[in-house]
């Protein structure tokens, strides 16, 4: 809860504050296991509920809030604003797609390809999503190649549409969540949900 300087958690209704009084503004958030989660602060740094007094990152990320966290392997995956990486154990980041210094609406692979402002991140067992807050558009990014490809939208197009590929207009999409097969964002200037299948 940003406004609030502190993280909130809901369980089966409960509302507490396991983290609180801090420092900068929290953000982005993602899950860890049952019982903590990871976020990151307005100053670009990366924590866990599990100890909130250690940064997991060596240097600040800058340009976004955007976490994801597969328990599976493990990983920890960050977008920085116009581009998505890897938090390492080592505290170290490497970028896997986009690039910092220079946003666009390029699909290519790795840092080849460009964004602007990613907003959120999902991932399924082979990609990644992200909403692309400036483009209007929903990116796919695969979990080995880092192929990135935009699946919904058109490119600096901003509208309210249903339909295919860039036949659908978004207008600055936000959250997004993947269940099954179906993604679900959030459109955030057209105040609605869209599905994406």
């Amino acid at each position: 809860e940003p406004s609030k300087m502190c993280i909130r958690k809901i369980d089966s209704g409960m509302v507490s504050t396991p983290v609180g009084s801090l420092a900068s503004a929290p953000y982005g958030v993602a899950s860890k296991n049952a019982s903590y989660c990871y976020y990151v602060r307005s100053d670009g740094n990366v924590y866990s509920t599990e100890d909130t007094g250690t940064a997991l990152n060596s240097a600040a990320l800058t340009g976004g809030y955007a976490l994801a966290y597969d328990s599976s392997i493990p990983i920890l995956y960050a977008a920085t604003g116009c581009r998505v990486g890897v938090l390492h154990a080592d505290k170290t980041y490497s970028a896997i797609a986009g690039d910092e210094l220079n946003h666009g609406a390029v699909d290519g692979i790795g840092a080849d390809a460009r964004f602007d402002s990613i907003q959120f991140i999902a991932f399924d067992s082979n990609h990644l999503y992200a909403t692309d807050f400036y483009n209007c558009t929903v990116r796919k990014i695969h979990r080995t190649t880092y192929r990135v490809t935009t699946i919904a939208g058109y490119a600096a197009s901003a509208g309210n549409a249903d339909g295919t590929g860039p036949a659908a207009l978004f207008n600055n999409p936000t959250g997004i969540a993947i269940i099954g097969n179906v993604l679900y964002a959030a459109d955030y200037s057209s105040n609605k949900i869209r599905k994406i299948q």
